[in-house]
């Protein structure tokens, strides 16, 4: 059974050659594709293995999170601001009214920062107006979060950041995420979001090519029943050589349901539960 992890990259060894279909054509003309299925949603993804290194017997795939991080630059959901800070999030708006008085929250996981670090600070406007900075904050590779607290009055508050390069995988204002980081699946780069986690159902079917391998849009089937147009550079589905299934663990704090240890009561009339 293969083991893998949510959002990481899954490396396998997995049987293919003993089952070869195409013999024709030599191991530099076939790839794999591989079809993902999870027990519990039955959702399917599709993916050619980054790397598919073929071996008497065996072949390596590599098949990458499709999670990818993304930067301030890149995301849309950040404004224009200050010279000094000119990268902005708008939390709350004093014209939202009565909405605008409530907690106001931003969390980032910070996954690569630039040389010398970044900043960031909140502003506010206060009960008669007037706007507030506050003080400077480093970020920090990891979670990063601020919270402004509850007032009884309409304000405006913004966090605001002083370099664009910053680049973060998870994003969330106010509860809800940002689409910067959203993930996305790729067939053809072997891109996987391999959520919930859970047991899953793989088959590899073998792909094989009379001319240059194109693993892309229109030169690389997209499932098992994808039929192109014949021509040395398009791959043809021979058929399924390796079928099994996989357990994927939750990465360590992403765990979709959490426990608490409890201590053992040290009393003698109890019943212990655990967790």
């Amino acid at each position: 059974m293969i083991q893998a992890t949510t959002e990481t990259k899954l490396t396998t060894f997995l049987q293919t050659e003993d089952n070869r279909i195409d013999t024709s054509v030599g191991s530099d003309l076939i790839r794999h594709l591989v079809k993902f299925t999870n027990d519990m949603d039955k959702s399917i993804q599709y993916a050619y293995s980054t790397v598919d290194l073929i071996y008497d017997r065996y072949t390596k795939f590599v098949f990458e999170n499709s999670a990818l991080p993304s930067k301030i630059s890149d995301c849309s959901d950040f404004v224009a601001g200050v010279s000094t800070f000119p990268y902005v999030l708008v939390a709350t708006l004093a014209s939202e009214g009565a909405a605008s008085q409530a907690e106001q929250t931003f969390t980032m996981n910070v996954t690569s920062l630039p040389v010398g670090g970044a900043n960031f600070r909140v502003f506010k406007t206060t009960s008669g107006g007037a706007g507030d900075t506050g003080v400077t904050i480093p970020l920090t590779l990891g979670i990063n979060t601020k919270t402004v607290p509850a007032v009884s009055f309409n304000r405006t508050v913004k966090f605001q950041f002083d370099k664009d390069t910053v680049e973060f995988d998870s994003l969330i204002l106010n509860g809800v995420a940002s689409t910067c980081t959203a993930a996305f699946n790729d067939v053809y780069t072997g891109r996987l979001n391999l959520v919930p986690s859970g047991y899953y159902k793989y088959e590899v079917y073998e792909v094989s090519w009379t001319g240059a391998v194109a693993i892309s849009v229109g030169n690389a089937p997209i499932n098992e029943n994808d039929v192109l147009p014949v021509g040395p550079t398009h791959g043809v589905v021979q058929g399924l050589v390796t079928k099994g299934k996989m357990y994927v663990a939750d990465k360590s704090g992403t765990a979709q349901v959490q426990y608490t240890q409890r201590q053992e009561p040290s009393g003698t009339n109890y019943i212990y539960y655990g967790q």
